[in-house]
């Protein structure tokens, strides 16, 4: 299994910062000497991010996949299954209390699953920390481009659910709007970044925007 993580911003202000977000990364990871037609069939179920967090650390929520709370500072993130070897990805967002000066512990992670013979499988913890500095630079520091571009996308369903409600009460215009817009940020972001990705959702969005205007059109005048 292949896990990667990421985080907004490697440097942080030592008076404390809200919010941070940390990508999780994750997918099948192909053996030595196995082909794509022979691996096609394998995958592993019941995958769950543990999460453990250290004092003075707030787990706000979780973008991507269910938040699960097992005690105030321990939670686990529901990832389902994987069964190909695309690579998916979820967001949590953090507040951090202050902190000295210095490198300091954030949480600590690990993932457990199934394995393809129903073994159960729980991998070694992963620490993660953060730098904590007073200098004025890290006051408005940029947000890391990959982190941003994925926070983008998995807020994205959440932005369709609030616009399709507008829709269904009648306020399509709204709706419309909103979901315009944020393909208006998609697409800026994918020509700024040449991402390919980001391009096909700002298309899809747009589309979704035209289609969801005329079926509501139509509902409206019948």
């Amino acid at each position: 299994m292949y896990t990667d993580y990421k985080w907004s911003r490697e440097h942080i202000a030592a008076g404390g910062f809200y919010p941070l977000y940390l990508l999780a990364e994750w997918g099948l990871q192909e053996q030595p000497g196995m082909s794509r037609s022979r691996g096609a069939g394998k995958g592993l179920t019941n995958l769950q991010l543990h999460i453990k967090l250290d004092r003075g650390v707030q787990l706000i929520t979780a973008l991507g996949s269910p938040l699960q709370w097992v005690d105030r500072d321990y939670a686990v993130m529901t990832a389902g299954s994987l069964r190909n070897d695309l690579k998916r990805q979820a967001i949590l967002q953090l507040q951090l209390e202050g902190r000295a000066s210095g490198q300091h512990s954030v949480l600590q992670l690990y993932w457990s699953y199934r394995d393809d013979y129903w073994v159960q499988v729980m991998t070694p913890a992963v620490r993660l920390h953060l730098q904590f500095s007073n200098h004025t630079s890290v006051l408005v520091p940029a947000m890391d481009t990959k982190v941003d571009k994925y926070l983008r996308m998995l807020q994205n369903p959440l932005l369709l659910e609030r616009a399709f409600k507008l829709f269904e009460r009648g306020k399509a215009r709204q709706g419309e709007d909103l979901i315009c817009r944020r393909a208006d940020e998609m697409l800026l972001c994918a020509l700024r970044w040449n991402d390919a990705e980001l391009l096909k959702e700002a298309e899809w969005m747009y589309a979704l925007a035209r289609q969801w205007s005329e079926t509501y059109a139509v509902t409206l005048q019948a």
